[in-house]
């Protein structure tokens, strides 16, 4: 999973701290055909810190299920990020062959 952070342009930020675990929790939905759905993953939190500036850090959330691949941004409380507002999203996935 460590390999993941690389594919993402993050060029002047640095890792700083990695935790992985295994997640395993239920959760109830409010309608469908299951009355819980488990929600079983390997998880990996990369820690990252600016290089350069005001030094801001950001952390990337991936999570491995069985049935697939998730990831988010987090952005931890900081004096030097009072807020956030994100103007676009350029996440792509190209894959070597027509999975």
């Amino acid at each position: 999973l460590i390999l993941l952070i690389y594919l993402f342009n993050f060029k002047n930020f640095d890792i700083i701290e990695t935790i992985s675990e295994t997640h395993d929790t239920t959760w109830h939905p409010v309608a469908g055909e299951f009355e819980k759905v488990r929600d079983y993953c390997n998880k990996l939190i990369v820690q990252l810190k600016e290089t350069s500036g005001l030094q801001r850090r950001i952390d990337i959330e991936f999570r491995v299920y069985d049935e697939g691949f998730a990831f988010r941004y987090l952005f931890p409380k900081q004096d030097k990020l009072n807020g956030k507002e994100i103007t676009r999203e350029n996440t792509e996935f190209r894959f070597a062959k027509n999975f």
